[in-house]
């Protein structure tokens, strides 16, 4: 009788693949340098909550893994069916490894787009004050980046609108980048709320990021 996780994990997908031969994928996790095999079975997409059509936030579903010898992280790729995957966000079931529930977006739902990162930078005006300019981060100009829409909002405050929107972003590291940064999408400025070096390996980059300014 099974007694850990992992075990527990490989003889529910066994049943899962005894019952339906095409429910169980061979899949490869990806995290910029190593692949790790196991086994995917994907859950259903939620129904879209925009109207007409579903957001990229909408695209997001889970999957469940087993058999894969490394905890997954955000930003990494995972291939199943032929088809590539971005994960946005990790489960270790009961910490214990060798189950994992993430949630996913296909490569082709993730808005892919050029961006040019930009830093602030104070010029003393010589009489006590100083002048802000932004300029393109070198070496972060012209890179591509994923966008997945997470959420958005409209309210009124002191007397005026203010209309915000959510975004996750993956892209290759920028060296040095933090919160005090901006990214430039088509001159469409968005403000960097967390920027997470995903493993700390220097590989994969995921950011929160923020649209929206005051009317």
């Amino acid at each position: 009788m099974a007694t850990t996780v992992s075990a527990i994990a490989t003889a529910a997908f066994n049943g899962v693949a005894a019952a339906i031969a095409d429910a169980v994928l061979t899949g490869t996790l990806n995290d910029g340098t190593t692949d790790y095999t196991g086994r995917v079975v994907f859950g259903g997409e939620t129904a879209p909550t925009g109207f007409p059509m579903p957001t990229a936030k909408d695209k997001m579903r889970p999957a469940y893994l087993e058999g894969f010898s490394a905890v997954p992280g955000a930003g990494w790729s995972l291939t199943a069916d032929s088809a590539t995957y971005y994960v946005g966000g990790v489960r270790d079931v009961v910490e214990a490894g060798g189950f994992f529930v993430v949630n996913v977006a296909k490569s082709t739902d993730i808005l892919w787009q050029t961006a040019t990162f930009e830093r602030l930078t104070l010029t003393t005006d010589g009489a006590g004050g100083s002048t802000e300019a932004w300029a393109a981060i070198a070496g972060a100009e012209n890179v591509s980046i994923g966008l997945v829409a997470m959420s958005g909002s409209l309210r009124y405050q002191s007397q005026r609108s203010e209309a915000q929107s959510n975004w996750q972003v993956f892209c290759q590291p920028v060296t040095g980048l933090t919160e005090k940064d901006r990214l430039d999408i088509g001159g469409r400025k968005y403000r960097i709320a967390f920027v997470n070096d995903v493993e700390k390996r220097g590989v994969w980059q995921v950011l929160d990021v923020v649209e929206g300014m005051a009317t």
